[in-house]
This record gives C-alpha cells, sequence and structure tokens, in this order.
C-alpha cells in the first residue's frame, strides 16, 4: 500500500481528523516536544484541534503550566503520532500560538466539556512542586464536574494552543518495505527508510 507519496499525507489529515471523532483513537494523544533552556521537553497532549486545509492542529493547556511558558519562548515544536498496529508514524514540526483570552480561545473554551474545563479551575499552576501529594482539583469539584457558573472561572487559566505545521515526516511499515516520505505544504520528497 501507500505507492503514491500523496498517500501517505492524505491518511495521516484524515487519521488525525479522526482521532476528534473518536476518543479511542491512536491518534487522539501525541507526544509534543518543546525547548526549556535550550533543551528538549517532551510530554503527551490531547489533540482537540485540526484543520487539514491550513495545516493545523491544536490542543488546550493552563497558560500557568510550563510548556505554555516555553511556547511563549520559544514558538519552535515537534510532534509525534503513532499507531503501532498500523505501523504508521508521523512525526511534525511547526509553530505553536499560545491564545489566550482571545477569540481563538473563546472558540475553544465554547467546545470544552465541564469537567474538562474542571482542571482549569485548579488552584496551583501545574507542575508546582509539593511536599505532599494535592489532585489539585478544587475540594468541592473533587467527586463532580463543575456546572457552566463554577466553570467560567477557569476560563482565566485556559490556553488554546495552535500549531501551524510545516514539514511532516512519515513512515509505515510494510513487509514488502517500509515507506517513508517527507512533506510540506509545498513539496513532498520519498526518505529512505
Amino acid at each position: 500500500m501507500y505507492q503514491e507519496r500523496e498517500e501517505l499525507i492524505e491518511h495521516a489529515w484524515h487519521e488525525f481528523g479522526e482521532a476528534l471523532r473518536d476518543r479511542g483513537h491512536l491518534f487522539r494523544t501525541f507526544a509534543l516536544a518543546t525547548v526549556r533552556d535550550g533543551h528538549p521537553e517532551v510530554r503527551t497532549v490531547v489533540l482537540r484541534r485540526v484543520d487539514a486545509a491550513n495545516w493545523i492542529l491544536g490542543f488546550n493547556a493552563d497558560v500557568r503550566s510550563p510548556k505554555v511558558l516555553e511556547i511563549q519562548k520559544d514558538p519552535r515544536v515537534s510532534g509525534l503520532f503513532y499507531s503501532q498496529p498500523h505501523g504508521f508514524q508521523a512525526r511534525f514540526r511547526g509553530i505553536a500560538t499560545a491564545h489566550h483570552q482571545d477569540e481563538v480561545a473563546q472558540a475553544a473554551w465554547d467546545q470544552t466539556a465541564l469537567l474538562g474545563r474542571r482542571v482549569y479551575l485548579s488552584p496551583s499552576a501545574p507542575s508546582e512542586r509539593s511536599e505532599i501529594y494535592q489532585s489539585n482539583i478544587p475540594a468541592e469539584l473533587i467527586d463532580r464536574e463543575p456546572n457552566e457558573e463554577e466553570s467560567i472561572a477557569g476560563y482565566a487559566n485556559f490556553t488554546a494552543v495552535q500549531i501551524q505545521v510545516e514539514s511532516v515526516d512519515i513512515l509505515t511499515l510494510a513487509f514488502d518495505g517500509n515507506r517513508r516520505a517527507e512533506f510540506t505544504r509545498d513539496s513532498s520528497v520519498w526518505l529512505l527508510p
């Protein structure tokens, strides 16, 4: 399969879109790398937005989190999607923008479920150090989702991150020979696997 390069990139963007509709899809989460003090920092984030026509991927984050601060300081990011059962890997590079209290953030907030909004009500910033375990969820919400009115305060901490994808490196494993290609919006080339 995948005799033509374009089939690879079309399949990747199709699967990104499917991941938005299917919570169990293997591309629902991906590894995101940012730069902190000249060193890579990698973590898993949840894919929340896909705009295939414009090569944009998006996720949500707490404005107080290290990843948002890293993006604000150096917007270069890279990411990795991998589906082990299908032997399909998509690595990308791009430029991230953290949208906080603007139209992009508001649109993303409006699409965020009440349970998803609960994490933005955390009293402390993500990654703060603590001598004891703390859930960082307000005590009154530990066993329930907030209602609409309770959730509103979380918008102050909410950030919608958009990544303008610049290049995608796709590898697919196959018995008759692995296939690998690199894509930008304007060009593509086969790479030796």
